[in-house]
């Protein structure tokens, strides 16, 4: 049996690979010229546009790392909080007191589906909402106005489980494009935008595509709640600016380049030697800051910044015509329990649909679903 598989993003190649492991043929249709989607490394330049984090309880990326003898690079050192009154490392104890008292109120949290995660954090008036709000920001890719409550409370509730460091604990050495790059294995036909679903014949078809990709090719297939599940998800506006700097001049300040600023930087981290990623998000990234505004806001703290500056380069997920996004967001009123699964011989895949939605291994979850479905039909 063949099975039709469009968009060779992480989801999809994790589904080939699963199906192939059993036996089935599969074929890949990708749009771009290239796999990985939203997972893709710059090799001649040295950094990753999309998705490079790895969290320490994400066990279906950590297992193909293993699987495929990709080399881990642990995060290491403080993160540091950069604002207008100065700069501070995350255990400074009033920011630890923020996150004590935020996470206490989300274990408590009964929420409602038209308030959204702005809504809850500005009911909690903390002393240091700035430094839980880029937090926030980071780890949704968008304004908080734009979250929904009830659906972001499900996701975090396994952050409540944490015992620390588990977010962002590794990155793969060479890239993330390597894992995308292991999984292509087998059939993939690149620069092939598929149309319709009648251009693929007969046998499973699974669709590892956004949730608009999704609506265009099935949208008639669906019911009512099914399409107003994909209709109202939205990518995250995000993006990012690196700069590569003539020597790694953060690490003579004791510093390891990780800090959430209160500034349009958002977030930054040690990319490789001389290489520092900012990332950018919400309205914030509706205008990307160029590398040499993201050089000045650097200079702010770090004069160096400006004589050390060699070259940079920018990334707008927005403006990604396959993508129109970094990654899925839930807003007010999104159920999703009526996300489309299956819908006879047509299944679902993508990070908007996995139970870490939102992250690589959200992607992943999604494409094992989807396998075993066709396995098991």
């Amino acid at each position: 049996m063949k099975v039709s598989i469009v968009g060779a993003g992480a989801a999809g190649l994790y589904a080939a690979h699963l199906l192939n492991r059993a036996g089935l043929e599969t074929t890949l249709y990708e749009a771009r010229d290239r796999v990985g989607g939203r997972i893709w490394t710059r090799k001649e330049v040295g950094y990753d546009p999309g998705g490079e984090w790895i969290d320490a309880d994400h066990p279906l990326v950590l297992g193909l790392a293993e699987e495929f003898g990709l080399t881990l690079v642990p995060s290491e050192g403080d993160r540091w909080y950069i604002q207008s009154q100065g700069i501070r490392t995350q255990f400074d104890p009033s920011l630890v007191s923020a996150d004590e008292r935020f996470s206490a109120a989300v274990e408590g949290l009964v929420p409602t589906e038209e308030a959204t995660l702005d809504d809850f954090l500005k009911s909690l008036q903390l002393s240091e909402e700035g430094w839980v709000r880029a937090q926030l920001r980071s780890d949704e890719g968008e304004d908080l106005d734009r979250v929904g409550l009830a659906s972001w409370h499900q996701a975090y509730l396994p952050y409540l489980e944490r015992e620390g460091g588990e977010l962002s604990a590794y990155r793969i050495a060479g890239g993330m494009g390597q894992l995308t790059d292991a999984l292509a294995r087998g059939k993939v036909v690149i620069r092939r935008e598929v149309r319709s679903l009648e251009e693929l014949g007969a046998g499973p078809i699974l669709l590892a595509v956004p949730p608009f990709a999704q609506m265009a090719l099935a949208g008639e297939l669906l019911d009512a709640p099914q399409k107003r599940a994909l209709e109202t998800v939205r990518m995250a506006r995000c993006g990012k600016v690196v700069c590569r700097f003539k020597s790694s001049w953060w690490r003579e300040r004791g510093w390891n380049g990780s800090a959430f600023w209160e500034g349009p930087l958002q977030q930054t981290w040690e990319g490789g030697a001389g290489i520092l990623t900012a990332y950018v998000c919400g309205e914030g990234a509706v205008a990307l800051p160029s590398p040499l505004e993201m050089v000045h806001e650097l200079a702010r703290f770090f004069p160096e910044a400006k004589e050390q500056f060699l070259e940079g380069w920018m990334h707008d997920w927005t403006r990604d015509s396959f993508a129109l996004g970094a990654f899925s967001v839930r807003p007010p009123g999104f159920r999703a329990e009526d996300l489309p699964r299956r819908v006879g011989d047509i299944h679902f895949a993508g990070e908007h649909m996995g139970p870490w939605f939102g992250f690589i291994e959200g992607a992943l979850e999604s494409g094992a679903a989807a396998a075993r479905a066709i396995l098991e039909s």
